[in-house]
C-alpha cells in the first residue's frame, strides 16, 4: 500500500477436489457440543470442493487468469490510476493486456479499479508476473508509483514420446505415448497430428464404427499412459527420397496438437515442435507387397502381388530363391531366373504359398542373387497375417 493506494492480485482458477479425507465418527447426541469451527469444507470435504490457495500449480498450455484490484483506501481523492501487468520467464518478457487506465478521471476513497488479464502459458519453468501502479498524489500533484512481484512455477502435464516406423511403401507410422506427469486426472479431449504439406495423415484409434477406442471420456489418471498411432502417406514423390543410396537429412511430417482438461474442467492445450523422421535409405533392390489377404484360413492357398524395384544405376539380373519358413510353405519352383530389371525400374510378380501355422504370422523367405556382383538380398518380414 502507498498512501492508502493499495494492489491486490488473485489467480481465477476452478476450485478443486478434496482427496485423501475421512470423516470423523460423531453419534448424533455429539454435534450439539462440538466446536462450530469443526463444521466446514474440509471436515466434510472427501468429495466437497476446496477453493484455491495461493496461485496452485500451473501447466504448460493452461490459461492463467488473474484478477487485478487497485484500491483508493485513502480519504483523498486519486487521479490518473494506471494499472498494467508484464510477466517473465526464462527468455522473455510479455506485457499482459489490456492495461487500465483512469486517466483524468478521479478514484475517489473505497472505490477501485479492477481488470481481468489472461495469458496462455507457453513454456515451463519459473515465471514471474509483475504488477505497476501509477497515479498521481491528489494533495502534492505528485506523481507515484510502486510495484508488487509474484513468482509461480509452471509445470509440465504430460510427457509426451513419439516413434516412427518407415514401411516399404513410403507409409510413415507415427506412435505417440502420452502419460500424465501430474497429480490428479486428466481427460484426454483431443490428440491429434497435423501433417506437414508433404503428407495426408489418418489416424488409426477408431474401431470399425469410427469410435475412439478409449471411450467417449479418455480418463487418463496420474502415471497412466496412452498409445496413438497415425499413418502418413507422401502425397507426392519426397525429393529426399529419390532410390540413391546415401545419407538423407531428416523430413517433417507434422505437429501433434493435444487438448487435455483437468479433473475439475480447466482446459489447456499443447503443441509439439516440427516431428521429423529419418529418410529410408534403400538398398539396390526393394521388395514391396501390393496385394495380400489380411486373413486367410490354415493350409488354403493364396497369392501374393509383390513388386520389386531396381534402385542402383545399372541393370540387374537376378535369380529368385524361396525358403520355407515356419508357419510357410511355398507353393513356387525355386532358383529360377526372374529376368533383367532396367536400372530405376520395377517389375511385378506373384507368388504362391500357404500358412501352416494360426495366429499372426509374417511373410518372408524371398531371396534375389544378382548375378554379376553374385549380391544377394533377403527379405525376411515384407508383411504379417492372420490365419485362423
Amino acid at each position: 500500500m502507498e498512501n492508502g493506494v493499495s494492489l491486490k492480485v488473485m489467480r481465477l482458477a476452478r476450485p478443486s477436489f478434496l482427496v485423501n479425507r475421512r470423516l470423523p465418527m460423531f453419534e448424533p447426541w455429539d454435534f450439539d457440543s462440538l466446536p462450530s469451527d469443526q463444521f466446514n469444507a474440509t471436515t466434510f470435504g472427501s468429495d466437497m470442493l476446496c477453493l484455491p490457495q495461493a496461485f496452485g500449480n500451473i501447466y504448460l498450455g493452461e490459461t492463467f487468469s488473474s484478477y487485478m484490484t487497485v484500491h483508493n483506501g485513502s480519504s483523498l481523492d486519486v487521479q490518473g490510476v494506471q494499472l498494467k501487468a508484464e510477466l517473465q520467464n526464462g527468455t522473455q518478457k510479455v506485457a499482459l493486456t489490456p492495461v487500465v487506465v483512469r486517466g483524468s478521471d478521479v478514484l475517489k476513497p473505497n472505490e477501485s479499479l479492477d481488470q481481468i488479464i489472461q495469458h496462455e502459458v507457453k513454456e515451463i519453468g519459473t515465471h514471474l508476473l509483475q504488477c505497476t501502479v501509477d497515479y498521481t498524489n491528489a494533495s502534492t500533484g505528485e506523481p507515484m508509483q510502486f510495484c508488487k512481484y509474484f513468482k509461480f512455477q509452471v509445470y509440465k502435464p504430460l510427457d509426451v514420446k513419439t516413434k516412427s516406423y518407415n514401411a516399404e511403401n513410403d507409409e510413415v507410422l507415427l506412435e505417440a505415448q502420452l502419460q500424465n506427469i501430474t497429480a490428479n486426472p486428466v481427460t484426454l479431449a483431443k490428440v491429434s497430428l497435423e501433417p506437414s504439406p508433404h503428407f495426408q495423415v489418418t489416424a488409426l484409434n477408431q474401431n470399425d464404427n469410427g469410435e475412439s477406442i478409449f471411450g467417449q471420456v479418455n480418463l487418463l489418471n496420474p502415471q497412466d499412459s496412452r498409445q496413438y498411432l497415425f499413418s502418413l502417406i507422401p502425397k507426392n514423390r519426397l525429393p529426399q527420397e529419390s532410390k540413391v543410396k546415401g545419407t538423407r537429412p531428416p523430413f517433417a511430417i507434422g505437429k501433434l496438437d493435444i487438448i487435455w482438461k483437468s479433473a475439475i474442467g480447466e482446459k489447456g492445450r499443447l503443441q509439439t515442435s516440427q516431428l521429423e523422421r529419418v529418410a529410408t535409405v534403400y538398398s539396390d533392390i526393394r521388395l514391396v507387397i501390393e496385394n495380400y489377404p489380411s486373413k486367410i484360413e490354415l493350409e488354403t492357398p493364396f497369392t501374393i502381388s509383390c513388386t520389386i524395384f531396381n534402385t542402383c544405376e545399372r541393370a540387374l539380373d537376378l535369380t529368385v530363391s524361396l525358403e520355407n519358413q515356419e508357419g510357410l510353405m511355398w507353393l513356387e519352383s525355386t532358383g529360377y531366373e526372374l529376368g533383367q530389371i532396367q536400372a530405376h525400374s520395377k517389375m511385378t510378380k506373384d507368388f504362391a504359398l500357404i500358412m501352416t501355422r494360426c495366429g499372426l504370422q509374417t511373410i518372408g523367405g524371398i531371396k534375389f542373387t544378382e548375378s554379376f556382383l553374385k549380391r544377394v538380398y533377403k527379405f525376411e518380414d515384407i508383411g504379417q497375417l492372420i490365419v485362423t
